[in-house]
């Protein structure tokens, strides 16, 4: 009887010891955020198209983030868009976009903790020409996998211009008229 218990034993600790370990250093990458935006003047010219007068000069934008209270220019020597933008024509919508992806880098602003993730605001400055600043604040869900980050809002100056609640894979941008 001792030796079957004994075996039993031996069995169970090496089926336990089998077990395929978790690699809890093994994190999932989702990075949302930047936006996309349309600039049209109110004739419904496209403000970032070269051929149109009073045209937003790509040479003249620059993003500020906004840390510790200090507007900082976005700038990243070793990124593709060192400047935090780029100027792209989109043919679905037949006008060209002022792309984001170094928008919400700055200091994470009223930080609230859930259980599962974090949510907080970011402000970002889009400087379009010397006489054009414009204020883009983003509410942002961060996992508590740091490697999970999502823009949920996008206010621009003030207004309400997209949501995630309304996110389709064809329209992660909206429109702006100056």
């Amino acid at each position: 009887m001792k030796q079957i218990l004994l075996l039993l034993a031996i069995v169970a600790f090496t089926c336990n010891s089998c077990k395929k370990e978790e690699n809890k250093n093994q994190q999932s990458i989702f990075i949302g955020i930047g936006a996309d935006i349309l600039y049209k003047d109110i004739s419904g010219n496209d403000l970032l198209d070269v051929n149109i007068a009073n045209h937003f000069n790509s040479s003249d934008v620059k993003l500020y983030n906004l840390i510790n209270g200090v507007p900082v220019e976005y700038y990243q020597s070793r990124y593709d868009n060192p400047k935090g933008f780029y100027i792209y024509k989109n043919t679905n919508l037949n006008s060209y976009c002022l792309a984001l992806p170094g928008m919400c880098y700055g200091s994470a602003i009223n930080k609230v903790e859930y259980s599962d993730k974090y949510v907080f605001e970011t402000i970002d400055y889009i400087h379009l020409s010397d006489i054009d600043t414009d204020t883009i604040k983003c509410l942002v869900e961060q996992g508590k996998d740091p490697f999970y980050l999502i823009s949920k809002e996008i206010w621009y100056n003030g207004v309400l211009k997209w949501n995630y609640e309304d996110y389709h894979p064809l329209n992660w941008y909206f429109e702006v008229i100056k």
